[in-house]
C-alpha cells in the first residue's frame, strides 16, 4: 500500500549505516517514515531528504510502519548560503514545530507558518527578529492561547494599552497596576491595536508587520517571546538552546 504526502523535512536521525529516519510536518501533522540508503549522495531521494526542504513523499505502508519509496523536491526553503544567525532562528523555529504539532486542528496552520518563516529566514527579506516575534505569537495563538489586549485583566475596562504580563496573557492597566513587583512588557494603545490585527492577517502578511519606533519594535518583539516561552512547554528549552548558540558563536 502506497501513501503520498508533502511536507517540510524537520529532522534526519540516522541509525545503521547510511540510513535515517526523516520526521516531516505535512498539512495533517508530523509524519516519520524509515529511509534506507538516504545518507549517500548518490541515492536518488537524498536532495529531497535534506532537512529545511519541502518535498513530496511516496511512502510504504506496511502496517503501521512508514518506508520511502521515492521523493521529489518541492522547493528548497533554506539554502546552503544562509548564515549561522539565520540557521539558528531556523533550527528554533523547526524545533517550536516540531514540539507541537500534534493534532490535525493545529498542524495546518503550522505548518503554513512554519515553511513562510523558513522562506522568509532565507530570502533576507524581513528582519529576523520580526520573524522569530510574529512566528513566536503566530504559534502560541494556532494552539488556542490569545493575548487578550482589549481590557484590563484586573477591571475589565476597555485600555489604551498597560502592563501586559506575559503569564496572565492580558494587559494592567495603569489604575491597576500598583504593585511594581508584577513583571511585564510595557504596551502602548498602538502596539496593542497592531498585535490584535496582525493576529487576523493570513500567515504571508503577517510578516509585514512594521515599526518606526524602535522602542516599540522592542517590545513586540519582547513580548512575543516571553508570552510563548510562559504558555508553550517547548518554547524555554529551545529558546535557551537557540540564544546559547549566538552567545557562543
Amino acid at each position: 500500500m502506497f501513501k503520498t504526502v508533502k511536507g517540510l523535512v524537520l529532522r534526519r536521525k540516522k541509525f545503521g549505516e547510511a540510513h535515517a529516519y526523516i520526521t516531516i510536518i505535512t498539512a495533517e501533522g508530523l509524519v516519520t517514515f524509515g529511509a534506507y540508503g538516504i545518507m549517500s549522495p548518490k541515492n536518488r531521494n537524498f536532495a529531497s531528504c535534506q532537512p529545511y526542504t519541502l518535498s513530496e513523499f511516496v511512502l510504504t505502508a506496511k502496517g503501521e510502519t512508514l518506508t520511502l519509496s521515492q521523493a521529489s523536491t518541492v522547493s528548497h526553503l533554506v539554502k546552503s548560503g544562509v548564515d549561522f544567525e539565520g540557521l539558528s532562528l531556523v533550527n528554533y523555529i523547526v524545533s517550536m514545530a516540531a514540539e507541537t504539532s500534534f493534532t490535525d486542528e493545529d498542524a495546518e496552520s503550522i505548518y503554513s507558518l512554519t515553511c513562510t518563516a523558513l522562506y522568509l529566514i532565507d530570502s533576507n527579506s524581513i528582519p529576523r527578529e520580526i520573524i522569530k516575534a510574529v512566528f513566536e505569537l503566530r504559534l502560541t495563538a494556532s494552539l488556542g492561547f490569545y493575548p487578550d489586549l482589549s481590557a484590563c485583566i484586573s477591571c475589565g475596562k476597555e485600555t489604551d494599552g498597560g502592563l501586559f504580563v506575559p503569564y496572565e496573557g492580558g494587559i494592567i492597566c495603569a489604575e491597576c497596576n500598583l504593585d511594581e513587583s508584577v513583571q511585564g512588557v510595557t504596551v502602548t494603545g498602538g502596539l496593542a491595536k497592531a498585535l490584535e490585527h496582525m493576529q487576523t492577517l493570513p500567515e504571508k502578511k503577517a510578516f509585514t508587520i512594521r515599526f518606526e519606533d524602535p522602542v516599540v519594535q522592542n517590545s513586540f518583539c519582547t513580548l512575543a517571546e516571553r508570552y510563548s516561552s510562559e504558555h508553550l512547554d517547548c518554547a524555554a528549552s529551545a529558546l535557551a538552546f537557540y540564544k546559547n548558540n549566538l552567545k557562543n558563536f
